[in-house]
């Protein structure tokens, strides 16, 4: 015969009985021994408060450090601040990182370099995450280009690091500005270009862009020649804006009239297509031949090109393209 299955009560029943038994068990041994219980309870009790009393500690040796990292960094003479910072950097506590990164810019300050170096060098390795990590790396590009000589490979190395490791940090931001300085200062001005462009595209109205600009202002000046791109792009936009319209206005004169002056067929030629039968257009063209020189004179076109080059950097090579003309009408 089978046997008969036995009930869910049954079953829960059977389940529960060790349970009980090691609840009597435990109440069995307090009775017989007591103070074992009495003991084992205080060293519960005496874990969790040497518990409370360590993360107090902890709190208090952290904001102790803190203090001492805020009053080295304060200090005027820097052989005290480095010794200071130096002795912060080699305690753990949550500022070590930016003990380390402190050390090193003052290092860096005092000229240092192989001891900013070493300092830039342990942030990066043994605080990748932390905020001051980026900072450090870009402290590392500012070393090697303070070297003798100076190592402009490694300087660039060490600011495309910023941007790919920590794109989304701050310092990130304002990489292409020494990325472009590298390039600049290794003679490969077309990526010098390149990367100071970028950098006003990256991060427009910061002095980081001021800066960039500056130094595109200064490369325009010393070669022109990097910038051809820009005086094609405006020369083939001047023939169009003045073909389609049938009439001269007040934005073309500077142009127009320029090559009528130095052609006098050409000047006759447009002046009758223009005016046709009209005796009012014929009567108006030459008075702007006589008042066109003095009109020149009166607006400065160097200084036109200055701002707009500094306000609306894409309009700086189209002022550049005009200034040509301009002395052939003088």
């Amino acid at each position: 015969m089978l046997p008969k299955p036995t009930s869910s009560k049954s079953k829960r029943s059977i389940e529960e009985a060790p349970k009980k038994d090691e609840i009597i068990a435990l109440l069995e041994l307090i009775e017989e021994k007591p103070w074992h219980a009495v003991g084992a309870v205080l060293f519960v009790a005496l874990c969790f408060f040497a518990g409370l009393v360590y993360r107090s500690q902890a709190e208090t040796r952290a904001q102790r450090v803190s203090a001492e990292l805020m009053s080295a960094i304060e200090k005027d003479d820097p052989a005290e601040q480095i010794a200071s910072l130096e002795g912060i950097a080699k305690k753990k506590s949550p500022v070590q990182a930016e003990a380390l990164y402190r050390l090193g810019e003052a290092a860096f300050k005092n000229k240092d370099y192989t001891k900013a170096q070493e300092a830039f060098e342990q942030v990066r390795k043994q605080f990748s995450k932390s905020p001051f990590a980026p900072e450090a790396v870009e402290g590392l590009g500012f070393v090697y280009e303070s070297l003798d000589p100076p190592d402009y490979e490694k300087a660039r190395a060490s600011y495309e690091q910023v941007m790919n490791d920590w794109p989304d940090s701050f310092a990130a931001t304002r990489q292409f500005l020494n990325v472009g300085r590298c390039y600049e200062k290794q003679g490969n001005f077309n990526d010098a270009v390149a990367a100071y462009r970028s950098q006003l595209a990256m991060a427009p109205a910061t002095s980081a862009a001021k800066a960039a600009q500056e130094a595109l202002d200064r490369l325009r000046l010393q070669k022109p020649e990097l910038f051809k791109d820009e005086k094609t792009d405006s020369t083939s936009e001047t023939p169009q804006s003045s073909g389609e319209s049938g009439e001269p206005s007040q934005a073309q004169p500077s142009e127009t009239n320029s090559s009528e002056l130095s052609q006098p067929a050409a000047q006759e030629q447009n002046r009758e297509e223009q005016a046709g039968n009209e005796v009012q257009k014929e009567e108006t063209l030459p008075k702007l031949e006589l008042t066109l020189p003095s009109e020149e004179k009166a607006s400065p076109v160097d200084s036109d090109v200055s701002e707009s080059s500094l306000a609306l950097p894409q309009q700086a090579p189209a002022a550049e393209g005009e200034t040509p003309s301009e002395g052939n009408m003088k």
